[in-house]
């Protein structure tokens, strides 16, 4: 049986996006995020990765069509040194890459490597779960006197 049940899920969403990105969620969509992720937890713990394989692909399909349609619209007249001019085109390769790298992330062992099989070697350190307290910053280092030393920044003109 699993520690954690959809509501405390629910609850979790939605401090998670209150503290680090100081969003009030007032849609309900944390409701429908932790029914999802919590079916995707049963399914795949029972051996059926039906529903991961079927979200990715609709993950995959949607960067693909998203991929073609930049599309600007402006109403109005625009002034000359508006930044809205200026098209951003990085969305697209955004959602292709996330695209990728949920393709990547959904191909590895949820559980592990079965035994004799060695698994991937991730090159930074391990994400921070939901929940857990953000890393504190290194504290400065403090002389005798009590003053932090002050790094200089090399190339300042």
């Amino acid at each position: 049986k699993p520690s954690v049940d959809v509501f405390d899920l629910e609850d979790n969403i939605a401090i998670y996006m209150e503290e680090e990105f100081s969003v009030v969620v007032e849609d309900d969509s944390e409701k429908l995020i932790a029914q999802a992720i919590f079916s995707l937890y049963e399914n795949c713990g029972n051996g059926d990765f039906t529903l991961s394989r079927q979200f990715i692909e609709n993950v995959t399909k949607a960067a693909q069509e998203k991929k073609g349609k930049a599309v600007v619209q402006t109403e109005g007249e625009l002034d000359e040194d508006s930044d809205d001019e200026e098209m951003d085109t990085s969305t697209s390769d955004n959602a292709a890459q996330s695209a990728n790298v949920a393709q990547e992330y959904a191909g590895d062992f949820l559980f592990g490597a079965p035994a004799g099989q060695e698994k991937k070697v991730s090159s930074g350190p391990p994400p921070r779960q939901l929940g857990e307290a953000a890393p504190d910053a290194p504290q400065p280092e403090v002389d005798d006197d009590g003053f932090a030393p002050v790094s200089t920044k090399k190339g300042r003109r």
